[in-house]
């Protein structure tokens, strides 16, 4: 397929943009690709700018020698590949993945759709996230009392989600 830009050039990059709903689909040649983006962003390329974040993160990770104690996966071998080696990869990276995350993602937990069977499920999950936050947060400057509440919520929510699971 030819760019639809330039017309000359085979097409390699395929953009997807949905706005108000209506679906626009692009094909496009790596230089015309390069030209959009140096229109767009002022002549900021993205891909380098991405390629210098991550690479001080890997190096930053690097250098304090961060790898996983189960596979031996570093954590600038994944910031080369974007794959974890094993399930213990997250705890053993613990803060850099968090951070990794909120950087590619914006969150570092689910935010999009839910099935409309697993709705239910997923906001008392949420609420009960939030509670356990505001529970941290409420022994941190020493408010046991509230604590002790948020602690009871909890425990009242996880009794009344694993009834309806059970049913």
């Amino acid at each position: 397929m030819l760019c639809e830009e330039c017309g000359q050039n085979q097409a390699t990059i395929h953009i997807a943009t949905i706005i108000g709903g209506q679906k626009k689909d692009e094909h496009l040649c790596p230089q015309c690709w390069q030209k959009r983006n140096a229109k767009i962003l002022g002549g900021l390329n993205v891909g380098s700018l991405l390629a210098q974040l991550l690479g001080a993160q890997a190096q930053q990770a690097e250098d304090q020698g961060l790898t996983c104690d189960a596979c031996g996966l570093s954590f600038a071998e994944f910031q080369k590949t974007g794959r974890l080696g094993c399930a213990h990869c997250y705890a053993a990276f613990g803060e850099n993945m968090k951070k990794t995350l909120g950087s590619i993602h914006g969150h570092t937990r689910h935010v999009g759709k839910v099935p409309p069977e697993l709705e239910k499920e997923a906001l008392a999950r949420r609420r009960i996230d939030d509670l356990r936050r505001e529970m941290d947060e409420a022994v941190r400057v020493e408010d046991f009392e509230r604590a002790a509440a948020l602690r009871d919520e909890i425990r009242s929510l996880d009794a009344a989600r694993s009834g309806e699971e059970e049913a």
